[in-house]
């Protein structure tokens, strides 16, 4: 009867593409890219797409459409017609495509880059719950601050995630970290099969494309999500976006938002993380502009918990140029070991003994806090800064990754250095670098931080400092000596839009609004402080919602 029904509403059959006005398109048995499509004529049957590049001819499509009504109004015909409809081609939107398409389901993914993946494939590759093996575990682990319901929810959803990705075929190795380094979280996955980062990450998305495509789906590239359609009941009938011929009109009976945070919008950064918090800067992708949550927000979304909190990376403070902030024509960044992405792996600044002080010279935090509690008290600091300071004894230990020696990477990249034979001179050298510090230093707080912190150690009474500081600590006497200004570089906003274990997004009721779907970072609320694995949760919900949606 459901197929019956399809027919006789002129909707197309689940391998059919409609005609676009001109979009990028993956899909077929193969996933294979079809080329641009030529926008079919208006009136009766469109004309066949034309063939592509590296692909054939498109497929035949209907009435040709006119384009929207008015601002504000529905099209009176539609670019495309499906039954789900995908923002954002990251780990939780290719899962929900793969999951609501195996059920039965028409879909229809969009990206904004011209290569799917998102802030995902430019990670380190792990989908992982922190390696946790039990509930009671996880919970435990997370200091019982996650959300009490999603929380678990995640965690045990994500144990049945795990296995389904194996189950149809994923490229993924067992044991988060077995690709890189010995394995240390061994239920967990990791993306590709021993190649070289970032391509093993890329494997990983061309086989999901490959899977999503033998399945009916259809992938359009460089096209952008731009409002959520309703009906004048405020029932929700599509999604409206942008692609390289112009505005797009895709009618659906559910939307599933899964393109990405807000951590590269300066403006919601500041709103929510801190003052000073646009000068903070991101990982992975540059379109994490919090477009999803806003469009969702539009058709009476609430959000989430954990608003103010994020995961991110230390890594060089500003006149340091991050080429990952700025899109280049929606185009990718290179997927070579040497690659633009190679940024964040070979200037990330990790030491166990060094200290983190702010432009007043004190120290604000245990810089053993546990998972990102560093970087989030960082982002509320004057200029979203912190000054890593250490001596020549512990720049020896300073981690290098993969051959990469982060203080020569990051005096390469035209971040700032400071070395002195003498903590005064120092201080010195950081009031003379304009750029890295707007706010003069502190040098008497500075020294005196200094002074009081390596009195602590001696004495064994580091814990009793005003702001501890646990676990191995060292003095910091034998020049010479080190200052690198960090910031947090963020790669997932914990807060986001309110979701069920649907992962359904829900109204200032908390009742959720039919037809619309959102997977973290998109959705958020889940996490608090302590992280767990943005691949995995964004994988997890996303197969949640792609199966409840197939279902409508």
């Amino acid at each position: 009867m459901k197929e019956k029904n399809r027919k006789e509403s002129g909707e197309i059959s689940r391998r059919d593409l409609l005609i676009g006005a001109g979009a990028v398109v993956v899909g077929g048995a193969a996933g294979v890219v079809a080329g641009v499509l030529t926008p079919g004529p208006e009136g009766p049957a469109g004309s066949a797409g034309s063939a592509g590049a590296t692909g054939s001819a498109g497929p035949t499509g209907p009435a040709g459409a006119t384009g929207p009504a008015g601002a504000g109004a529905l099209p009176t015909t539609w670019d495309y017609e499906t039954d789900v409809v995908i923002a954002g081609s990251g780990n939780g939107g290719m899962s929900a495509g793969i999951a609501a398409a195996k059920a039965g389901a028409k879909v229809i993914v969009i990206e904004i880059s011209s290569t799917t993946g998102g802030g995902s494939s430019y990670s380190g590759g792990g989908i992982h719950a922190h390696g946790a093996e039990t509930t009671d575990d996880y919970l435990k682990g997370m200091d019982g601050l996650h959300d009490p319901e999603l929380g678990p929810f995640y965690f045990e959803k994500f144990q049945e995630y795990k296995k389904w990705l194996v189950d149809i075929d994923a490229y993924v190795t067992q044991g988060y970290g077995a690709v890189t380094s010995p394995s240390y979280y061994a239920s967990d996955l990791t993306m590709g099969k021993g190649e070289e980062p970032p391509l093993h990450c890329r494997s990983y998305f061309d086989s999901l494309e490959r899977i999503f495509g033998e399945a009916g789906g259809t992938i359009l590239l460089k096209t952008r999500a731009l409002k959520i359609l309703t009906d004048e009941e405020g029932t929700i009938v599509g999604l409206r976006a942008k692609g390289p011929a112009g505005v797009l009109n895709i009618k659906a009976k559910a939307v599933i938002l899964s393109c990405g945070g807000f951590q590269n919008n300066p403006e919601i950064r500041v709103k929510y993380l801190g003052p000073e918090a646009d000068l903070a800067s991101v990982l992975g992708v540059p379109y994490n502009r919090g477009d999803g949550m806003s469009m969702a927000q539009e058709v009476g979304a609430a959000l989430s918990s954990s608003m103010s909190n994020f995961s991110a990376l230390f890594m060089p403070a500003f006149p340091f140029h991050n080429v990952q902030e700025v899109p280049a024509e929606y185009e990718a960044l290179p997927y070579t070991p040497d690659g633009k992405e190679a940024l964040w792996r070979k200037c990330r600044f990790a030491s166990v003994f060094a200290i983190i002080v702010n432009v007043y010279g004190k120290r604000y935090i245990d810089e053993r806090s546990q998972s990102y509690r560093v970087e989030m008290a960082t982002v509320k600091q004057r200029q979203a800064k912190g000054i890593y300071v250490f001596d020549q004894p512990i720049r020896a230990k300073v981690a290098p990754w993969r051959g990469y020696d982060p203080v020569e990477e990051i005096a390469k990249g035209g971040g700032v250095v400071a070395k002195a034979d003498t903590i005064s001179e120092l201080a010195d050298q950081l009031a003379s670098q304009p750029y890295a510090l707007q706010t003069p230093l502190h040098k008497a707080a500075f020294i005196r931080t200094i002074e009081e912190y390596n009195e602590a150690v001696a004495a064994g009474k580091a814990e009793e400092l005003e702001v501890p500081r646990t676990g191995t600590v060292a003095k910091i006497e034998t020049p010479p000596f080190y200052a690198v200004p960090v910031t947090p570089w963020i790669y997932m906003c914990y807060g986001g839009v309110a979701i069920n274990k649907n992962a359904q997004v829900l109204d200032m009721q908390k009742e959720p609004i039919p037809r619309l779907y959102a997977t973290p970072p998109v959705a958020g609320g889940v996490f608090r402080e302590i992280y767990t694995g943005a691949i995995g949760c964004a994988g997890t919900f996303g197969w949640v919602a792609g199966k409840h949606a197939a279902a409508l």
